[in-house]
């Protein structure tokens, strides 16, 4: 052969291979960058959109156009399904924007990236504590990861490029494509679907092996770990403004400017996650920030757009539902996956709670004027608890002792195990 007709031959068997790549990543599109095609068996469920969940739910929430958004962290992501019955019809279609680990810098650009592109209606931010502590490791600028989220512009157009070509020829995403086919009659393989829900697939299949003793006890010492490491304030020496407040105090600007409907809520923490709060001394903090987050809800409320901020923290029926014990396989706990991620079904109770109906014991309503009730009310329930189950804080100690000298040497590994029964 001619060294030309060589050279034309491997040009063409090159533009074959990319094209074949392209096409297979653009059918499969296991990032949820296209939506060109969903079918049953070959693509319908994404066991690798979580590994590029930042990308995924970009281009999601853009198409899916919601009335009602989610916003928050893997708490929110997992905890609120948006095809529950729970939402009413006027509510939908509802989008799930819960991303894991986000900052309130990140979940601000998502918010204003879905206010741009998406236009809702209603806007339900998630609140959690952790995400206002004065971490000196939180970043207070855009990275390039998060460029696509920007208004139009060089870096965003450039992020897009990324993407499409990431999405279309990448070798990863080719064997993230086989991997989202091979997955399709997995029923324990990780999924996130296309209204950006996690059912947390890959959990289930942990429990149904280990119990979910072993689910609570891993995530015990993690909890202690960081959050013994963690700053126990939320406001700055000099009286400014902290990042993450700064951050949430923009989102309610960038709602109410639109005239978007927000309501925010407190998560419904697990007894055992409450515990370990306390026992890292977060407790007053832990209370400071929700006389904040009142105070920013009534500042941010306009006539005719009041913000509704509802307190689902506490050690009520819910939060103490009871872990089994070790080597437990055959119980499955209803509304909690481990201590700090509550379940859709919980999730479910909170829309019915937040839009006017559900169980009145559940959730309570925080303005300036009520804060204090709410706060006691916690501390009440936290009483009654300790009374109840004297032992629950001492089951702690093998975890804590890990990190911090609370003045014993006795490192016995006793389960924590919250030995009581759920009344629902």
């Amino acid at each position: 052969m001619r060294p030309a007709g060589f050279v034309i031959v491997m040009a063409l068997t090159a533009a074959t291979a990319i094209a074949a790549v392209c096409a297979v990543n653009l059918a499969t599109d296991p990032y949820y960058l296209f939506g060109l095609v969903r079918i049953a068996g070959f693509n319908q469920h994404k066991s690798q959109a979580g590994e590029r969940i930042q990308m995924a739910k970009a281009y999601l929430v853009a198409r899916a156009h919601p009335h009602t958004l989610l916003i928050g962290n893997s708490r929110v992501e997992i905890g609120f399904d948006p095809q529950s019955p729970a939402w009413s019809a006027t509510g939908r279609p509802i989008f799930n924007l819960g991303v894991p680990g986000a900052t309130m810098l990140v979940q601000r650009l998502y918010l204003e990236h879905a206010l741009r592109r998406a236009r809702p209606q209603t806007v339900i931010i998630g609140l959690d504590f952790t995400d206002f502590l004065l971490r000196p490791d939180i970043a207070s600028d855009v990275t390039p990861s998060e460029y696509r989220l920007l208004a139009p512009g060089d870096r965003r157009r450039s992020a897009l490029w990324r993407d499409m070509v990431q999405g279309t020829l990448s070798l990863d995403t080719l064997w993230a494509s086989m991997l989202t086919v091979a997955h399709q009659r997995d029923p324990w393989a990780p999924d996130m679907t296309e209204a950006g829900y996690n059912p947390l697939r890959e959990y289930a299949a942990f429990a149904r092996e280990e119990g979910y003793f072993g689910l609570f006890s891993q995530k015990y010492g993690e909890l202690v770990r960081r959050y013994a490491a963690l700053p126990k304030t939320i406001d700055p020496p000099d009286d400014s403004l902290s990042i993450p407040m700064a951050q949430f105090r923009a989102m309610l600007e960038a709602c109410i400017s639109r005239g978007v409907k927000v309501i925010l809520f407190v998560h419904p923490y697990h007894a055992d996650m409450l515990e370990i709060l306390d026992a890292v001394g977060m407790w007053p903090a832990f209370e400071e920030w929700k006389r904040a987050m009142a105070a920013a809800a009534a500042e941010f409320s306009r006539p005719g757009y009041p913000i509704a901020l509802w307190d689902f923290s506490g050690y009520h029926r819910w939060a103490t539902e009871t872990v089994p014990p070790p080597g437990d396989t055959s119980t499955t706990m209803r509304w909690y996956w481990e201590p700090a991620h509550y379940k859709a079904s919980l999730g479910a109770l909170m829309i019915a709670r937040m839009f006017g109906g559900g169980d009145t014991a559940f959730g309570c309503q925080m303005e300036p004027s009520t804060v204090d009730h709410c706060i006691e009310l916690v501390r009440q329930q936290r009483e009654d608890f300790h009374r109840q189950y004297p032992n629950a804080a001492a089951r702690l100690r093998p975890f804590l002792l890990q990190y911090k000298n609370f003045g014993s040497n006795d490192t016995q590994q006793t389960p924590l195990v919250v030995d009581h029964k759920s009344t629902n």
